[in-house]
């Protein structure tokens, strides 16, 4: 398995902290990066998208709904689905067993 890079991508706040939470506590493969990658991006859009709606509010001037409140909401799902994936990788008995594997824990011998 290829190992996670070393450089770490450019994400806004929210996806900057969320790839700090899973790449500084865990040796990811390839793919289990690009779904973290993915998932960084999805927070980022989902602030940019939050702030479009807090700026312009829900409603455009015909009374109906933004696409940026549809978008939000379904972009919102996807983060949802995609942080239950990176989940396995910590595992909710604080084993590093996945559902593909044992995963290593930064620092453990």
């Amino acid at each position: 398995m290829s190992k996670m890079t070393k450089q770490e991508p450019a994400f806004g706040a929210g996806g900057t902290a969320l790839w700090h939470q899973y790449a500084d506590a865990f040796e990811l493969d390839a793919s289990d990066e690009t779904l973290l990658r993915e998932a960084c991006c999805a927070v980022d859009l989902v602030d940019a998208l939050d702030q479009d709606v807090a700026a312009n509010g829900p409603l455009d001037a015909d009374g109906k709904i933004r696409a940026s409140v549809t978008e939000a909401r379904f972009q919102k799902g996807i983060v949802l689905k995609l942080l239950a994936q990176l989940e396995r990788l910590s595992g909710e008995t604080g084993s590093n067993l996945g559902t593909r594997g044992s995963y290593k824990v930064r620092g453990s011998k």
